[in-house]
């Protein structure tokens, strides 16, 4: 069946098929890149806080943006075929895929306070470990590097390390002249610690660029609904166009 037999209104609607698709791949591209950029970037932050209920959400997410990104592909050559049996296989998987990034979305939302809990317990783990003298330890490294590139010290303030630390609370007991918490506390140029923990940090930095994650999973679910709507129509309109065209079809095979 060739896309000349369609009328001029499902021609537009296949268009608008295409540029639907392309938003969802432009949402779900940049879903990929946010995650990945969470998971790549602050590598060294993983390691530290382990695979927190957090971090494997974030890893789901990202797993189903590049299902997204695939599926997106299927409606596209369904459209250009016209091939209602690739539409409804795209339209079971986009409500599917709607259905589990609401669902992630929920979980992601609802489990933010028990994730605070674990986060804190598995860093105040490592803190425990953490000892200056070795620096080719990887929980000293990883600390270390944490707090110079995120500009804090501790997991809520500076005293976490004399209280959890056992380096540093041998010291604060001992009434000794060492230090209380590593170098990398310390602000550029002074020797007073960064005030602010490290997961408070993290926590304020999350939520001022919540209502970007919020918006990019807004706009795929958006777009999965159009998508779904102008496939429905396309797919009724190819129906319509085969019950008009082959009797039509089948009279000129007779007659010729």
């Amino acid at each position: 069946m060739g896309s000349g037999g369609l009328s001029s209104g499902a021609e537009c609607l296949r268009f608008m098929i295409y540029s639907i698709n392309l938003l969802m791949v432009i949402c779900s591209f940049a879903l990929i890149v946010l995650c990945g950029f969470c998971l790549g970037k602050h590598d060294l932050m993983v390691d530290l806080l382990g695979e927190s209920t957090a971090w494997v959400v974030i890893s789901i997410i990202m797993v189903t943006a590049v299902i997204v990104f695939l599926v997106s592909l299927l409606g596209c050559c369904g459209a250009m075929k016209e091939n209602d049996c690739m539409l409804k296989t795209y339209i079971c998987i986009i409500f599917t895929l709607l259905l589990t990034l609401l669902i992630l979305a929920g979980l992601a939302y609802g489990y933010k306070d028990p994730t605070r809990d674990i986060v804190y317990e598995h860093m105040k783990g490592k803190m425990m470990e953490y000892n200056p003298d070795e620096s080719n330890s990887t929980i000293t490294t990883v600390w270390d590097d944490m707090q110079s590139w995120v500009n804090c010290c501790g997991i809520d303030n500076y005293t976490d390390w004399s209280q959890y630390c056992n380096y540093y609370h041998n010291n604060s007991t001992n009434s000794t002249s060492g230090p209380l918490f590593p170098d990398s506390c310390l602000i550029e140029g002074s020797n007073d610690p960064y005030d602010k923990g490290c997961l408070d940090t993290a926590e304020y930095w999350l939520h001022s660029n919540i209502w970007i994650l919020v918006g990019i999973i807004a706009g795929c679910a958006a777009s999965m609904v159009m998508a779904m709507c102008c496939v429905c129509w396309l797919i009724r309109s190819i129906d319509k166009y085969d019950q008009f065209d082959l009797p039509q079809h089948r009279d000129t095979v007779i007659y010729t």
